[in-house]
């Protein structure tokens, strides 16, 4: 699995294809004019944990876990601001 198809993958399940087209940016191509820090979080980590070596799964489960982490810290951040306002 190349890198550029890792990344269509995760970007098809993202608004308007934006970690696509950040990654396209980060590609040398033209950047696109958009600032969506989670968009480019998502294509920053795929980016850089990604392996040419690796299987098709491996990369699939290393993208998967990466996510699966953020999710985790962002349940946490949402769970705080929830606290604080019902405090």
């Amino acid at each position: 699995m190349t890198l550029n198809h890792l990344i269509k993958t995760a970007s098809k399940g993202y608004p308007d294809d934006l970690v696509e087209m950040i990654h396209a940016g980060n590609d040398g191509r033209d950047p696109p004019m958009v600032a969506d820090g989670l968009a480019s979080f998502v294509a920053t980590e795929i980016k850089e944990t990604f392996d040419e070596d690796a299987s098709n799964k491996e990369q699939l489960d290393t993208a998967i876990g990466v996510v699966h982490k953020a999710i985790e810290d962002l349940e946490g951040v949402l769970n705080s601001l929830i606290g604080e306002r019902f405090r």
